[in-house]
């Protein structure tokens, strides 16, 4: 086994680490812990403490309407926010996948089928003149493009070489 394997093995465990400790148990943990410090701090020794008599009584109640109240809040934030739109175009312009031809199918089949079927058109719209001035070399362009980008090259770096 070579260290590529092994570097592989330990940057996935800690990206999966990453993501059960942060959005689950983290959170399972942080949950208990808020409604524990909710009851004893403002529960017992409020007027509200002859409605909720025990901890697992409170727990339970705020369980279940706690998460429907933050889904509520979360969908108005997503549909009715002007922030929404910002945080989609920061991950649009963090993926770098946004900029490259994808790995896999769309790096192997696809883009080969592109360039194929524009390098094709290209030579039909030339042996039959369809090409109106200016077209030709737009044509050409976009195929060097396509070649630039299934060779690994990223848009926005495409013509800074």
């Amino acid at each position: 086994m070579n260290k590529t394997f092994w570097i592989r093995i330990v940057t996935r465990g800690w990206l999966y680490f990453k993501i059960g400790h942060g959005t689950y148990l983290s959170y399972l943990v942080s949950f208990a812990q808020w409604v524990i410090i909710l009851y004893t701090l403002y529960i017992v020794q409020s007027p509200f403490a002859y409605i909720f008599p025990r901890l697992l009584v409170f727990a339970l109640t705020f369980t279940l309407t706690y998460p429907l109240l933050a889904t509520i809040i979360g969908y108005i934030h997503y549909k009715r926010s002007p922030m929404y739109e910002s945080e989609i175009e920061v991950t649009t312009e963090q993926n770098p996948f946004q900029y490259k031809i994808v790995p896999g199918s769309k790096d192997m089949f696809l883009s080969e089928y592109t360039i194929l079927s524009a390098e094709l058109s290209h030579r039909f719209y030339k042996q039959f003149n369809l090409f109106q001035k200016g077209e030709e070399e737009k044509w050409l362009e976009y195929i060097k493009v396509l070649k630039y980008l299934k060779d690994g090259g990223d848009i926005r770096l495409y013509g800074k070489d």
